[in-house]
Protein backbone atom coordinates (compact mmCIF):
# COMPACT_ATOMS: atom_id res chain seq x y z
CA UNK A 1 0.00 0.00 0.00
CA UNK A 2 1.14 3.37 -0.94
CA UNK A 3 0.89 6.41 0.76
CA UNK A 4 1.79 10.22 -0.30
CA UNK A 5 2.13 13.04 2.25
CA UNK A 6 3.43 16.56 2.64
CA UNK A 7 6.37 17.16 4.43
CA UNK A 8 7.57 20.84 5.51
CA UNK A 9 11.03 21.73 7.16
CA UNK A 10 13.63 24.58 7.79
CA UNK A 11 16.53 24.88 6.09
CA UNK A 12 19.92 23.89 7.57
CA UNK A 13 21.14 27.93 7.13
CA UNK A 14 18.24 28.94 9.92
CA UNK A 15 18.97 26.38 12.30
CA UNK A 16 16.83 23.59 13.80
CA UNK A 17 13.02 23.86 14.54
CA UNK A 18 12.18 22.94 18.62
CA UNK A 19 11.12 19.23 19.03
CA UNK A 20 8.42 20.36 21.46
CA UNK A 21 7.24 24.15 20.79
CA UNK A 22 8.03 24.29 16.95
CA UNK A 23 6.87 27.60 15.81
CA UNK A 24 4.87 27.78 12.18
CA UNK A 25 6.94 30.67 10.58
CA UNK A 26 9.91 28.35 11.24
CA UNK A 27 9.04 26.28 8.34
CA UNK A 28 10.56 27.55 4.84
CA UNK A 29 10.36 24.61 2.57
CA UNK A 30 8.39 21.70 1.50
CA UNK A 31 9.22 18.15 0.73
CA UNK A 32 7.22 15.09 -0.78
CA UNK A 33 7.31 11.39 1.17
CA UNK A 34 5.77 8.74 0.11
CA UNK A 35 5.70 5.19 1.98
CA UNK A 36 5.22 1.71 0.46
CA UNK A 37 5.55 -1.06 2.45
CA UNK A 38 6.58 0.46 5.73
CA UNK A 39 9.59 2.28 4.56
CA UNK A 40 9.30 6.07 3.97
CA UNK A 41 11.62 7.58 0.95
CA UNK A 42 12.06 11.64 0.87
CA UNK A 43 11.31 13.33 -2.65
CA UNK A 44 12.54 16.94 -3.77
CA UNK A 45 11.66 17.72 -7.16
CA UNK A 46 13.91 20.84 -7.39
CA UNK A 47 17.49 18.36 -6.72
CA UNK A 48 18.96 16.70 -9.70
CA UNK A 49 20.79 13.82 -6.64
CA UNK A 50 19.46 10.20 -7.05
CA UNK A 51 15.84 9.47 -6.07
CA UNK A 52 15.23 9.29 -2.13
CA UNK A 53 18.34 11.52 -1.86
CA UNK A 54 17.65 15.09 -0.54
CA UNK A 55 20.15 18.03 -0.36
CA UNK A 56 22.12 18.70 2.30
CA UNK A 57 20.88 21.76 2.97
CA UNK A 58 17.24 20.30 3.72
CA UNK A 59 18.63 17.34 5.55
CA UNK A 60 18.32 19.30 9.28
CA UNK A 61 16.83 17.30 12.14
CA UNK A 62 13.40 16.68 11.94
CA UNK A 63 10.62 17.68 9.45
CA UNK A 64 6.97 18.14 10.29
CA UNK A 65 4.67 15.22 7.97
CA UNK A 66 1.13 17.55 7.20
CA UNK A 67 -1.58 14.58 7.18
CA UNK A 68 -4.19 13.83 8.48
CA UNK A 69 -4.02 10.59 9.10
CA UNK A 70 -0.44 10.70 9.83
CA UNK A 71 0.91 13.59 10.77
CA UNK A 72 4.26 14.03 13.09
CA UNK A 73 7.92 14.39 12.87
CA UNK A 74 9.36 12.57 10.30
CA UNK A 75 13.72 12.14 10.20
CA UNK A 76 15.44 14.20 7.22
CA UNK A 77 18.60 11.60 7.39
CA UNK A 78 16.58 8.93 6.31
CA UNK A 79 19.90 6.84 6.81
CA UNK A 80 22.19 9.12 5.02
CA UNK A 81 25.53 8.26 4.38
CA UNK A 82 29.23 9.58 3.30
CA UNK A 83 31.47 7.16 2.41
CA UNK A 84 35.39 7.64 0.95
CA UNK A 85 37.14 4.74 -0.08
CA UNK A 86 41.30 5.60 -0.58
CA UNK A 87 44.02 3.65 -1.65
CA UNK A 88 47.73 5.16 -1.56
CA UNK A 89 50.74 3.86 -3.25
CA UNK A 90 54.40 4.91 -1.92
CA UNK A 91 57.15 4.08 -4.52
CA UNK A 92 60.62 5.96 -3.19
CA UNK A 93 63.85 6.30 -4.34
CA UNK A 94 67.06 8.40 -2.96
CA UNK A 95 66.02 11.16 -5.06
CA UNK A 96 62.00 11.13 -5.46
CA UNK A 97 58.67 10.25 -3.49
CA UNK A 98 55.80 9.19 -5.79
CA UNK A 99 52.67 8.27 -5.11
CA UNK A 100 49.90 6.78 -6.53
CA UNK A 101 46.28 7.80 -5.32
CA UNK A 102 42.65 6.21 -6.65
CA UNK A 103 39.89 7.63 -4.41
CA UNK A 104 35.86 6.35 -4.91
CA UNK A 105 33.33 8.60 -3.31
CA UNK A 106 29.95 6.99 -2.54
CA UNK A 107 26.94 8.56 -1.45
CA UNK A 108 26.97 12.37 -0.09
CA UNK A 109 30.24 11.90 -0.52
CA UNK A 110 30.21 11.36 -3.95
CA UNK A 111 27.51 14.15 -4.67
CA UNK A 112 30.02 16.92 -3.64
CA UNK A 113 33.10 15.71 -5.28
CA UNK A 114 30.94 15.65 -8.17
CA UNK A 115 29.60 18.97 -7.99
CA UNK A 116 33.03 19.70 -7.27
CA UNK A 117 34.38 18.72 -10.22
CA UNK A 118 31.59 20.27 -12.41
CA UNK A 119 31.84 23.58 -11.06
CA UNK A 120 35.81 23.37 -11.92
CA UNK A 121 37.40 23.49 -15.78
CA UNK A 122 40.44 20.86 -15.58
CA UNK A 123 42.64 23.50 -14.89
CA UNK A 124 40.96 24.80 -11.79
CA UNK A 125 40.97 21.24 -10.69
CA UNK A 126 44.41 20.36 -11.02
CA UNK A 127 44.89 24.21 -9.04
CA UNK A 128 42.52 22.77 -6.41
CA UNK A 129 44.59 19.83 -5.63
CA UNK A 130 48.16 21.55 -6.02
CA UNK A 131 47.15 23.48 -3.49
CA UNK A 132 45.79 20.64 -1.25
CA UNK A 133 49.40 18.97 -1.74
CA UNK A 134 51.93 22.02 -1.70
CA UNK A 135 55.04 20.14 -1.76
CA UNK A 136 54.01 17.70 -4.49
CA UNK A 137 54.31 17.81 -8.07
CA UNK A 138 50.56 16.73 -9.38
CA UNK A 139 49.72 15.12 -12.76
CA UNK A 140 47.95 11.98 -14.60
CA UNK A 141 44.85 13.17 -13.28
CA UNK A 142 41.85 11.31 -14.04
CA UNK A 143 37.92 11.30 -13.23
CA UNK A 144 35.25 8.40 -13.63
CA UNK A 145 32.32 10.10 -14.29
CA UNK A 146 30.50 13.62 -13.86
CA UNK A 147 27.00 12.35 -12.58
CA UNK A 148 25.02 11.52 -9.82
CA UNK A 149 24.34 8.09 -10.49
CA UNK A 150 26.90 6.42 -9.08
CA UNK A 151 29.84 6.68 -7.24
CA UNK A 152 32.58 9.10 -8.62
CA UNK A 153 36.34 7.61 -8.71
CA UNK A 154 39.43 10.18 -8.88
CA UNK A 155 43.14 8.94 -9.94
CA UNK A 156 46.35 11.21 -10.20
CA UNK A 157 49.89 11.21 -9.40
CA UNK A 158 52.06 12.81 -6.69
CA UNK A 159 56.03 13.72 -6.94
CA UNK A 160 58.44 15.83 -4.96
CA UNK A 161 62.12 15.43 -4.67
CA UNK A 162 63.71 13.74 -0.88
CA UNK A 163 65.70 16.96 -0.31
CA UNK A 164 67.99 13.93 2.45
CA UNK A 165 68.86 10.68 1.57
CA UNK A 166 69.83 9.38 4.85
CA UNK A 167 66.71 9.83 6.33
CA UNK A 168 63.03 10.09 4.41
CA UNK A 169 60.05 10.89 6.07
CA UNK A 170 56.50 10.07 4.85
CA UNK A 171 53.13 11.45 6.07
CA UNK A 172 51.15 7.85 4.90
CA UNK A 173 47.72 9.46 5.71
CA UNK A 174 48.31 12.22 2.70
CA UNK A 175 44.49 12.58 2.03
CA UNK A 176 41.09 10.93 2.15
CA UNK A 177 39.70 11.56 6.22
CA UNK A 178 39.71 14.29 8.65
CA UNK A 179 43.35 15.71 9.20
CA UNK A 180 41.68 18.12 12.00
CA UNK A 181 39.53 18.76 14.73
CA UNK A 182 36.69 20.46 13.66
CA UNK A 183 35.50 20.71 17.51
CA UNK A 184 38.07 23.08 19.01
CA UNK A 185 36.05 24.95 21.96
CA UNK A 186 35.91 24.01 25.30
CA UNK A 187 32.61 23.53 25.81
CA UNK A 188 29.20 23.17 23.67
CA UNK A 189 25.67 23.84 24.74
CA UNK A 190 24.19 22.90 21.46
CA UNK A 191 23.49 19.05 20.29
CA UNK A 192 26.14 17.99 17.65
CA UNK A 193 23.79 16.85 14.67
CA UNK A 194 25.59 14.75 11.65
CA UNK A 195 23.47 15.33 8.71
CA UNK A 196 24.77 11.45 7.49
CA UNK A 197 26.60 8.75 9.03
CA UNK A 198 30.22 8.73 7.72
CA UNK A 199 32.96 5.97 6.73
CA UNK A 200 36.48 7.22 5.77
CA UNK A 201 38.92 3.73 4.49
CA UNK A 202 42.35 4.49 3.63
CA UNK A 203 44.81 1.83 2.58
CA UNK A 204 48.30 2.55 2.49
CA UNK A 205 51.46 0.77 0.59
CA UNK A 206 54.59 1.69 1.26
CA UNK A 207 57.69 0.17 -1.02
CA UNK A 208 60.89 0.03 0.70
CA UNK A 209 63.84 0.77 -1.32
CA UNK A 210 66.95 -1.64 0.07
CA UNK A 211 69.30 0.21 2.79
CA UNK A 212 66.81 1.67 5.06
CA UNK A 213 65.85 0.86 8.40
CA UNK A 214 61.85 1.48 8.75
CA UNK A 215 60.06 3.49 12.19
CA UNK A 216 56.54 3.05 11.83
CA UNK A 217 53.66 4.52 13.52
CA UNK A 218 52.50 2.74 16.51
CA UNK A 219 48.72 0.53 15.75
CA UNK A 220 46.20 1.74 17.86
CA UNK A 221 42.27 1.50 18.12
CA UNK A 222 39.91 4.85 19.59
CA UNK A 223 36.49 3.99 20.44
CA UNK A 224 33.48 6.21 20.80
CA UNK A 225 30.97 5.43 24.47
CA UNK A 226 27.92 3.15 23.33
CA UNK A 227 29.98 1.94 19.77
CA UNK A 228 28.85 5.26 18.48
CA UNK A 229 32.12 5.75 16.32
CA UNK A 230 35.55 4.37 15.88
CA UNK A 231 38.79 4.59 14.65
CA UNK A 232 41.18 2.03 13.51
CA UNK A 233 44.87 2.72 12.64
CA UNK A 234 46.92 -0.78 11.74
CA UNK A 235 50.42 -0.60 10.69
CA UNK A 236 52.77 -3.58 9.22
CA UNK A 237 55.89 -4.25 7.81
CA UNK A 238 56.35 -7.82 6.09
CA UNK A 239 59.79 -7.69 4.07
CA UNK A 240 60.23 -4.49 2.01
CA UNK A 241 57.11 -3.57 2.39
CA UNK A 242 54.67 -1.66 4.71
CA UNK A 243 51.00 -1.84 4.67
CA UNK A 244 48.86 0.69 6.57
CA UNK A 245 44.66 0.63 6.66
CA UNK A 246 43.21 3.53 8.74
CA UNK A 247 39.59 3.46 8.92
CA UNK A 248 37.41 5.63 10.54
CA UNK A 249 33.32 5.26 11.17
CA UNK A 250 30.69 7.42 13.05
CA UNK A 251 27.50 5.25 13.20
CA UNK A 252 25.56 7.74 14.96
CA UNK A 253 23.91 10.85 13.58
CA UNK A 254 23.26 12.91 16.65
CA UNK A 255 24.92 13.65 19.73
CA UNK A 256 23.93 15.62 22.92
CA UNK A 257 25.43 18.22 24.36
CA UNK A 258 26.92 16.11 27.51
CA UNK A 259 28.77 14.09 24.67
CA UNK A 260 30.60 16.75 23.51
CA UNK A 261 33.73 16.29 25.52
CA UNK A 262 34.01 12.49 24.42
CA UNK A 263 33.35 13.41 20.81
CA UNK A 264 36.45 16.46 21.13
CA UNK A 265 38.71 14.08 22.76
CA UNK A 266 37.85 11.37 20.09
CA UNK A 267 38.62 13.72 17.41
CA UNK A 268 42.20 15.09 18.37
CA UNK A 269 42.99 11.58 18.91
CA UNK A 270 42.48 10.70 15.22
CA UNK A 271 43.59 14.00 14.05
CA UNK A 272 46.79 13.57 15.93
CA UNK A 273 47.43 10.06 14.82
CA UNK A 274 47.07 10.78 11.13
CA UNK A 275 50.18 13.53 11.35
CA UNK A 276 52.38 10.57 13.00
CA UNK A 277 54.85 9.80 10.23
CA UNK A 278 57.05 6.49 8.98
CA UNK A 279 60.33 7.56 9.28
CA UNK A 280 63.02 5.64 6.82
CA UNK A 281 66.89 5.25 7.94
CA UNK A 282 69.79 4.97 5.08
CA UNK A 283 72.29 2.10 6.55
CA UNK A 284 75.60 2.27 6.21
CA UNK A 285 77.99 -0.50 6.19
CA UNK A 286 81.35 -0.36 7.49
CA UNK A 287 83.99 -3.02 5.56
CA UNK A 288 87.08 -3.56 7.35
CA UNK A 289 90.13 -3.77 5.06
CA UNK A 290 92.74 -7.26 5.98
CA UNK A 291 95.64 -5.54 7.54
CA UNK A 292 98.68 -5.50 5.51
CA UNK A 293 102.30 -4.29 6.36
CA UNK A 294 104.32 -0.71 5.25
CA UNK A 295 107.48 -0.33 6.20
CA UNK A 296 106.57 -2.67 9.72
CA UNK A 297 103.46 -0.12 10.80
CA UNK A 298 99.77 -2.30 10.16
CA UNK A 299 97.24 -0.41 9.13
CA UNK A 300 93.68 -0.98 8.91
CA UNK A 301 91.04 0.55 6.15
CA UNK A 302 87.98 0.90 6.67
CA UNK A 303 85.41 2.18 4.17
CA UNK A 304 81.66 3.07 4.32
CA UNK A 305 79.47 1.83 1.84
CA UNK A 306 75.88 2.98 1.15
Amino acid sequence: MRHFATITLKHIRHGTIHPVYPNYDEFNYVIAGIEIGGKKTLLDASSNLPFGKLPIKYINGKGWQVDKEKKGWVDLKNDSKHSITSMINFEITEQNLKVEIMQQNKDYAGFSKIDEVNELSDEEFKEKLTSDFIDFEVSDIETSNKGYSKPISLKYSLLKENEEADFIYIQPILMGTITENPFTRESRNSPIDFAYKQSYLVVVKVNIPEGYNVELPESSIINLPDGAGQFRFIAKQLGNVVNIQSKLSISKNFFSSSDYLHIKEFYDLVSAKKKELIVLEKVYRIIRIIPRIFNNVSRTRFFIIG
